[in-house]
């Protein structure tokens, strides 16, 4: 049997649009998130794997150096913890987190975030978005 040149090559053409449709759609190849809540906050999986810890509660080290609302652990690719929480050397260091280091009225500082002086964190509520492709964590 004889193919002609134009058929073979409308077939290899169909041959990559199919492959690269494919590629495209999240569906079949896309991230796939689950979040697991717990008392403490949320874990976040890829296919299985660990992903992060967002620590929701408040938490401590032996009453001092309260904290919420950051990630730890963060993972790398073969789920190997890349964080430190309460670190022996800086133990008011967590994870990855946001926080003003001086917080000043009226030109009198009256909190540090950084080290967890005269500031508390009270979660209020968190809002878990997610689908296939991606989560979003809104404290």
């Amino acid at each position: 049997m004889c193919i002609s040149p134009i058929k073979s090559l409308l077939a290899k053409m169909l041959f990559v649009f199919i492959c690269c449709s494919n590629l495209a759609n999240p569906k079949l190849y896309g991230q796939h998130f689950t979040t697991t809540k717990t008392k403490q906050g949320v874990e976040i999986s890829e296919k299985g794997r660990k992903v992060l810890f967002y620590q929701e509660q408040p938490k401590s080290l032996d009453g001092k150096y309260e904290r919420a609302g950051y990630v730890h652990p963060l993972y790398s690719l073969n789920e190997k913890v890349l964080t430190d929480d309460f670190p022996a050397d800086h133990p008011f260091h967590r994870g990855i987190f946001w926080a003003w280091h001086q917080i000043v009225l009226k030109d009198k500082m009256i909190a540090d975030g950084w080290v967890c002086e005269n500031i508390s964190w009270e979660p209020v509520k968190l809002k878990i978005t997610k689908n296939e492709e991606f989560v979003v964590l809104q404290p």
